[in-house]
């Protein structure tokens, strides 16, 4: 910063300081909240396919959700599961049959949380 830059500061009265403060924008106001993500026991009751992942594997899951897969489902179907929520909201990833071979999960997400946790590219709506 020049000498002059500085004494061109050190001048200005109050008010445009008090102006020039006022219209800077509070950062907090576009700093996105990160969604709170909590491992639950077992897998949600009722939970069922609503959708998937693609194009992720075990370990970015971990890595987005925070921890390893923590949910009991049935071994002879599937090898990773999580049960978790997402600001509250119930939600699952699990792999079927061998789809995490291909980086593929099954989700259950009924209220669209992991919008907040996923890139959108990786979500799909189920139609596989």
């Amino acid at each position: 910063m020049s000498m002059r830059s500085i004494e061109a500061m050190h001048n200005l009265d109050a008010s445009v300081l008090d102006e020039i403060l006022s219209a800077v924008v509070d950062v907090e106001e576009f700093t996105p909240s990160l969604p709170k993500i909590k491992p639950i026991d077992g897998v949600p009751n009722g939970s069922y396919r609503t959708g998937g992942l693609e194009g992720l594997t075990k370990w970015d899951i971990e890595k987005r959700l925070g921890f390893a897969p923590n949910a009991e489902d049935d071994p002879a179907k599937v090898v990773n599961s999580w049960a978790f929520t997402v600001d509250g909201d119930m939600c699952a990833i699990w792999d079927y049959r061998g789809s995490h071979l291909f980086n593929r999960w099954s989700c259950y997400d009924p209220t669209g949380a992991l919008l907040a946790v996923f890139d959108a590219a990786n979500i799909d709506d189920g139609g596989w």
